[in-house]
């Protein structure tokens, strides 16, 4: 009886929790509380499918509520087609056989017992006991009424607080078009306004002023427009100095428009400036003189300047065309579209300017060189946004270059010319100079009166004086030419000074001049590497300048170390002379070309003028400076500054010609020598000297001669001169080297004086060079060093 009353009143007491409030939450925590502890229960668990009473949200089954805490972790989520979801559309409850278990996610525990209830059509109820004794029949249908009217109320509780989630959600959206910065407002079909907020004051203001300049057309006509076409329409006002976009969207069910505005303002004034900016920067690449477009990363043309294609209509086609559209277009050959892709994607590919010179034939049929360049610009991520083409017309320039080459190459061949002439020049002044020179060398050795030997003397001065003045205009025709060039050879400064002031001494020999030199003690054993010929040159074009203007006094060579380094030392070589000095004004001409300090210097002096000029450009073509100071009436200091390398290991070089040696002379004796020489006077000349050291002549007058004694007859060396009749001497050598197969000894005798002789002379075969007009002991010294005597 006290089962039956306890039942009653919990049954009871459930009924009244049911629906005692509208809170999910409550509702199931008074309900579930209530069952728990009156029917001394462990634990329930309560799940819900939101999609039951909310069609947008998901059907998956979720736990809402559970008490007390979780004995062991329940899946907080099922899918909607679990097993136990399919069972109770079937059965109201399920009391759960914990040996089996088929839904082991929602019952976890392994002993006591299980049911699990159907709520209504929201989902199910697990309620846990611990008792050893499973749950009756009888139980577990009552449970089951009241459970599912439970459900019942449950779901009620989630209408609701769905319903006051969507109130919120409205409340929140009719509160946006008023919140909104932008204007939003709502015209009726008979034009009235419906609805407008804060920021549509000042557009409304402007439009019931003025409504048909605003919008051009009256708005009622705009409203029926958009609802009987049923479009969007997109519009741009200005108002009160605000520029406005706006759109008006039907809403045809209502019978009313929704404009909804933006303040474009910046955008237009941005806009504007950009424009302004293209417009600037356009002008300035159609007005730039060569070819300018702009192309894609597909090859697409998208910026063409009215110099890469002069018709508009046919620029304005080509704007996102390519080439191969433009040849199909035009009917030219596609050959001209696949190199221009082909460069197109190197440039594109190497990521490099890419250049290069095109052919093409102008609208008149005229051919015309362009040089055309590709440049890809990329972002800093490294994308290809653009490549940019440049092109000018070198059609002129080509023309200009080719009558440059032109004239270039008549340059040259006048300049070879010229070193022709001058060739030939040098050979028929040098050829009678060496027969004077050599002649009155001979006759040096016969006894002759004090009168003929004042005229001999005479002879020599003006011949060397002659020698002199073709050096002078040689020299002066290879630095005008370029073809200067300079050695490296080591020599010892002092040596060199001294061997050259003994060289001078007899042209101060008949004069009241003193000629010697001062030379710094530091450099007595000092080694420096350089061009001492061309050194030599310098000081003896200046002292015999000095000896030239001086009648009586001192000429003096002083040489001083400048600067030094590790390396290098700066030498200053200075030419002082007691002579008849340079007037100031005159100072600055004086090493000009065939410039002298007085217009009768040359009459009364002699020389070239050419001297101090050589002078000066030998200094400046090996990095160094030469300048002069002098008096009037007292004479001259002329400076000269070269640097050279040193070198750490003192060696002395004697410039003289070696001294005979008795013992080689005496081995000459009988050496049979070929002469290859055309010029009578000459042959004499070399003959004189041969026979003085008792060798064995043979005289061939050219080349061809010479092939046929060389045949007949065996020599120990050739003396070959290089310019003569029938067969010159380079010629004879060749043959004599290859066709003949013989190796004696050639030394050319050649009285040409031009850069790269003795380079020909060497490529033909020949042993080694010796210039005319000659000494004898150079002559003799040669012969001995090529017989290896």
């Amino acid at each position: 009886m006290n089962d039956i009353i306890s039942e009653i009143s919990l049954l009871y007491e459930l009924s009244l929790s049911i629906g005692s409030s509208l809170e999910f939450k409550k509702a199931a925590e008074g309900f579930v509380k209530i069952l728990l502890s009156r029917k001394n229960y462990q634990h329930a668990a309560i799940y819900t499918s939101n999609g039951s009473v909310d069609p947008y949200a998901s059907d998956h089954y979720s736990i809402q509520y559970e008490y007390p805490i979780k004995i062991k972790t329940h899946v907080e989520q099922l899918k909607s087609n679990y097993t136990l979801i399919h069972h109770l559309q079937k059965e109201r409850f399920i009391n759960v056989d914990l040996k089996e278990n088929q839904y082991p996610e929602v019952c976890k525990e392994t002993k006591g017992d299980y049911a699990i209830f159907k709520l209504s059509d929201i989902g199910f109820m697990v309620i846990y006991s611990q008792k050893e004794s499973r749950f009756s029949s009888i139980e577990l249908n009552k449970l089951s009424s009241v459970i599912e009217k439970f459900g019942v109320s449950l779901k009620a509780c989630l209408l609701y607080e769905l319903s006051k989630k969507q109130i919120e959600r409205i409340d929140s959206v009719s509160k946006f078009p008023k919140q909104n910065p932008n204007p939003v407002f709502r015209i009726s079909k008979q034009g009235n306004i419906l609805f407008f907020n804060d920021a549509s004051k000042p557009l409304l203001d402007e439009l019931a002023i003025n409504e048909k300049n605003l919008f051009d057309t009256p708005l009622k006509e705009i409203v029926d427009r958009v609802l009987q076409e049923q479009k969007v329409l997109d519009l741009e006002v200005n108002a009160k100095g605000t520029d406005y976009a706006l759109s008006f969207t039907p809403i045809k069910e209502y019978g009313y428009v929704n404009i909804y505005g933006k303040d474009i303002t910046s955008i237009k004034q941005a806009t504007a400036t950009i424009d302004k900016q293209k417009v600037f920067y356009e002008n300035i690449l159609n007005s730039l003189p060569t070819d300018v477009v702009a192309f894609d990363h597909q090859h697409r043309y998208t910026f063409i300047n009215p110099v890469a294609v002069k018709n508009q209509e046919i620029r304005q086609w080509l704007i996102g065309k390519t080439d191969f559209d433009y040849v199909k277009e035009k009917n030219k050959p596609i050959k001209i579209a696949e190199q221009r892709r082909e460069k197109f994607n190197n440039a594109k590919n190497t990521q490099k300017q890419y250049e290069w010179e095109e052919k093409v034939i102008n609208q008149k049929g005229e051919i015309e060189y362009h040089i055309r360049r590709l440049s890809p610009v990329f972002d800093l991520k490294g994308h290809l946004q653009m490549v940019i083409g440049y092109g000018i017309d070198v059609t002129k320039l080509k023309a200009t270059e080719l009558e440059l080459l032109k004239a270039k190459n008549i340059a040259e061949e006048s300049m070879h010319s010229k070193e022709i002439f001058l060739a030939n020049m040098s050979h028929e002044i040098r050829t009678p100079m060496n027969a004077i020179l050599g002649m009155s060398k001979l006759l040096e050795d016969d006894p002759l009166s004090e009168k003929q030997k004042k005229y001999l003397n005479t002879i020599q001065q003006s011949g060397e004086n002659l020698l002199v003045i073709i050096n002078d205009i040689l020299d002066f025709s290879k630095i005008e030419s370029g073809k200067m060039t300079f050695e490296s050879a080591s020599f010892n400064i002092n040596t060199l000074a001294n061997t050259l002031i003994d060289s001078l001494q007899y042209k101060v020999s008949e004069k009241d001049v003193a000629l010697y030199a001062q030379i710094d003690a530091s450099l007595k054993d000092f080694n420096i590497i350089g061009d001492p010929t061309r050194l030599n040159q310098i000081l003896i074009n200046l002292l015999s300048n000095a000896i030239k203007f001086t009648k009586k006094g001192n000429i003096i060579l002083s040489i001083v170390p400048l600067r030094e380094t590790h390396n290098n030392v700066t030498l200053q070589f200075k030419v002082s002379d007691s002579g008849i000095g340079i007037e100031k004004e005159k100072l600055d001409h004086i090493f000009k070309s065939f410039s002298q300090a007085e217009d009768g210097t040359t009459r009364k002096y002699g020389g070239t003028g050419l001297g101090l000029t050589i002078t000066k450009q030998l200094t400046t073509l090996q990095g160094g400076k030469i300048w002069v100071e002098s008096t009037l009436n007292k004479g001259s200091d002329f400076y000269v500054e070269l640097e050279f390398q040193k070198e750490e290991i003192p060696l002395s070089l004697d410039l003289k010609s070696p001294q005979k040696n008795k013992t080689q002379e005496a081995l000459l004796i009988n050496k049979r020598i070929l002469l290859v020489e055309d010029n009578k006077i000459n042959q004499f000349y070399a003959s004189s000297i041969l026979e003085k050291y008792k060798l064995k002549i043979d005289i061939a007058d050219n080349g061809q001669i010479a092939l046929e004694m060389a045949q007949k007859n065996t020599y120990d060396l050739i003396l070959m001169d290089m310019q003569m009749p029938v067969m010159d001497g380079l010629t004879a050598s060749k043959k004599i080297r290859q066709d003949l197969k013989l190796d004696w000894p050639i030394l050319a005798l050649t009285a040409n004086a031009i850069r790269g002789d003795d380079q020909k002379c060497l490529d033909a075969g020949m042993s080694d060079y010796l210039s005319k007009p000659f000494e004898e002991k150079d002559l003799i010294n040669k012969i001995i060093t090529l017989l290896n005597l």
